[in-house]
């Protein structure tokens, strides 16, 4: 079922894009269509260098090395806590926009906290991502009929945001019991990400209390 919803976007950049053009990370930039301000802005946007943010806590170690800011290996598999988007034998690179966003998922730590910057190479820029960023605001902010008029791409837009929508809520449930092993509400997002293996999809940009997040998945 989640695999036919998603294969009804496959074919949007907006929704699936490469890493480096992805609007979850860019914006508008990679759009002309939906870009409102002089092209000079947009084109800043785009040159500027992604980076991405990873964070850890420890509090028996100092982290310096790389090896210790990536995603667990995959003989270490079953020490994996549940998370939102893990699957079981499926190791997973959790990243955010931001390095303040790590410190809020970390629970706002006040020591022991580090973050590495990432930046991708020209592979890595290529990474097919899936998004779904969509909000309240996106939704009412692409398309206004008294304003937009005859702007059929703000229009389709709108359209597939309400339809994907639904997808985002129920990937997207807070935690009732932190403390119980098996989270039902990660069960969705679980599914969601195997699903991309089918699809050729590397990742996923999504966001949870306000915080805009990327999960790439090793395939």
């Amino acid at each position: 079922m989640y695999k036919n919803i998603i294969s009804r976007f496959i074919n949007d950049p907006f929704f699936v894009s490469d890493l480096d053009k992805s609007y979850a990370l860019r914006q508008v930039a990679p759009f002309k269509e939906l870009q409102t301000n002089a092209p000079s802005y947009y084109e800043n946007m785009n040159e500027h260098e992604l980076t991405l943010f990873r964070s850890r806590i420890s509090s028996d170690e100092i982290l310096t090395s790389r090896k210790s800011m990536v995603h667990r290996p995959y003989k270490s598999n079953e020490k994996i806590s549940q998370q939102r988007f893990t699957c079981n034998e499926m190791p997973a690179l959790y990243l955010a926009a931001t390095s303040y966003t790590c410190w809020l998922e970390t629970g706002k730590s006040k020591n022991s906290f580090y973050v590495s910057a990432f930046k991708a190479n020209e592979e890595g820029k290529k990474l097919k991502i899936l998004n779904l960023i969509v909000t309240e605001e996106m939704i009412n902010g692409f398309y206004n009929p008294f304003i937009d008029g005859g702007k059929f791409r703000n229009k389709e837009l709108q359209k597939k945001l309400i339809i994907l929508w639904p997808l985002v809520f129920a990937t997207s449930f807070k935690i009732k019991n932190h403390q119980e092993a098996e989270k039902t509400e990660y069960i969705i997002p679980e599914l969601v990400m195997r699903c991309l293996k089918e699809l050729d999809i590397d990742g996923i940009t999504y966001v949870y209390q306000n915080l805009w997040n990327m999960i790439y998945n090793f395939r």
